[in-house]
């Protein structure tokens, strides 16, 4: 009777955990790969898997501008050195410092880098807290890690109890278990299993252009060093008083520099060299928190040489030969892929040079070779705007669909060599026999021309692709309703700008890949590319998304 009961116990607290287990994974806020706009629990993921087989020689820690403009697998093809970016979004400081622990637990790298960006505005941010605190397993460090993150949040947060906060930390349930109003559907989804293959990097498309520059950015930081005035004026006289505000009295965290300090420390213990590096960012100095000035660099420079700490200032320092009319992806904190492999090469240049490192073979790495240059091949294709260049990368991609519509004008800026090479990737129309508010559509499946026409009035073509979908290709002229559209699916793609519009469908998947257009009516500007950024970045992951899947049912061939 007693084993029958003992069984029982055994079984209920076994049924209750699992329970339990289900409730958490639903309540959780499920940040899963790839969405950015969750948390990226795949680098953590990636890391837990790595380390089973993988000897990292170099590990990055930091916030998003790391996360961004390090990439790992780059660092492996052009030098065989194995590094992992252990970066996340926001992250804090001394979640790099307890991540750090975490690390050097299994590996025993030649070289730690340490992002600096921190170092003079380390805002509460709950989430860069549990990005990371979330999975990890349990142990002594992230009991440590719970309490640094519990005084934290107290601190910001007085009317709430600091004991919650640890709780929450360490039990996800806790911290999520009044989440049951959010849920929906999705939160019911088995997550599909993927081939984690960023070692922590996140590829972006896109393009920011602001107007500011890093010169512009410090003469703001001496402008304000001025003496203000104001001037009051009252029945025809002026009273000037003098303002000694001062706008831009930047001060370094002496908190987070003891973390660097100590895990300069923990790095020597383990006979680990550090670097501190600053990757580019600037912005308004007065109103944001993330541009890099020139006082903030100097700083750094002369507290890191009391502490016999490395630094290496990116933005001041070298001259990565940054575009930032193209470079920048998110703002002017964030590289785009061009502005991510300028300063990864830097970054390998240092670490053979500066550290001696030299390459080896990784099995993990070399196996997800394949699915990283499809992604880059992609990248390069969204952000190529070159007329020339982009027809030369939209060619050596396989089985891939190309829709053309025209708009408005597509004629007067046609020029001799834009025609030659239209015909010389294949269109067969005479295209400088083409009028002013012309219309032509074409549809070009794997190098084969579907249909192509052209008229002076509005024209329509819509079919059936190989792999089902379908499609509905228009085009008018300025005389008509200067219009261009491109439906598959019944989903518009088509950019609808004057000129030509051109939306690239990956048959395979289904997936768009690319929408461009180009101003074939303005001969100065015809060759350069137009295009929404944010819809390109969106198919850049939609289409990583698919190969993940696909690359961990079959393989990327």
């Amino acid at each position: 009777m007693c084993r029958k009961n003992l069984l029982k116990t055994v079984l209920l607290i076994f049924l209750c955990g699992v329970v339990l287990w289900i409730v958490q994974g639903l309540l959780d806020r499920n940040w899963i790969y790839p969405s950015f706009s969750e948390a990226p629990d795949d680098m953590m993921e990636e890391f837990y898997q790595l380390t089973e087989t993988e000897d990292f020689q170099v590990v990055f820690f930091g916030s998003s501008g790391f996360e961004w403009d390090i990439d790992p697998m780059q660092i492996y093809k052009d030098t065989g050195i194995v590094t992992y970016n252990m970066a996340s979004s926001g992250q804090p400081a001394a979640a790099g410092y307890f991540l750090c622990q975490e690390m050097f637990k299994t590996q025993n790298p030649d070289v730690v880098v340490v992002d600096a960006t921190k170092l003079f505005d380390d805002s509460f941010f709950d989430g860069g807290y549990h990005y990371i605190l979330d999975h990890m397993p349990l142990s002594m460090n992230k009991v440590n890690f719970a309490k640094y993150y519990a005084a934290q949040y107290a601190s910001e947060h007085p009317s709430q109890k600091e004991t919650d906060a640890l709780i929450g930390a360490l039990v996800p349930f806790y911290q999520y278990h009044e989440r049951w109003a959010d849920l929906s559907e999705t939160d019911f989804e088995i997550r599909d299993k993927v081939n984690l293959y960023r070692k922590g990097y996140y590829p972006c498309s896109g393009v920011t252009k602001s107007g500011m520059n890093i010169d512009w950015m410090n003469s703001v930081v001496e402008q304000s060093d001025a003496t203000g005035y104001r001037k009051d004026i009252a029945d025809g006289t002026v009273n000037y008083t003098e303002i000694n505000e001062q706008l831009y009295n930047i001060q370094l965290d002496e908190e987070i520099w003891r973390l660097i300090v100590d895990m300069k420390r923990i790095c020597e213990e383990n006979h680990t060299q550090m670097l501190l590096i600053k990757t580019p960012a600037y912005g308004h100095p007065i109103v944001e928190s993330a541009p890099w000035t020139l006082r903030q660099s100097q700083i750094v420079k002369e507290r890191a040489e009391q502490e016999s700490i490395d630094f290496l200032d990116l933005q001041y320092d070298v001259d990565l030969g940054l575009d930032w009319e193209h470079d920048a992806g998110a703002g002017t904190q964030h590289l785009n892929h061009l502005g991510t492999q300028k300063l990864t090469k830097y970054i390998e240049k240092v670490l053979l040079d500066k550290y001696g490192l030299s390459g080896k073979f990784s099995a993990a790495y070399e196996e997800d070779i394949p699915i990283y240059d499809k992604i880059c091949r992609l990248m390069d294709l969204q952000l190529e705007d070159d007329l020339y260049q982009w027809l030369n990368r939209v060619s050596e991609l396989e089985d891939v669909t190309l829709f053309f519509s025209a708009s408005d004008d597509m004629a007067l800026g046609l020029s001799p060599e834009i025609c030659r090479t239209l015909n010389e990737f294949g269109l067969q129309a005479d295209f400088s026999s083409f009028n002013y508010s012309d219309a032509y559509l074409a549809i070009v499946e794997n190098r084969q021309i579907l249909q192509e026409s052209s008229a002076n009035r509005s024209i329509t073509s819509e079919g059936i692709l190989e792999n089902g979908q379908k499609y509905s290709v228009s085009s008018s002229g300025f005389i008509a309703e200067s219009k261009s559209s491109i439906l598959i699916d019944d989903t518009e793609y088509s950019l609808n700008k004057r000129g030509l519009n051109i939306v690239v469908l990956d048959n395979e998947s289904g997936l768009v890949l690319d929408s461009v257009g180009f101003d074939l009516h303005d001969a100065a500007n015809a060759s350069v590319a137009m295009r929404n950024y944010t819809n390109s970045n969106l198919y850049l992951h939609q289409y990583e998304d698919y190969l993940m899947k696909l690359d961990a049912e079959r393989g990327i061939e």
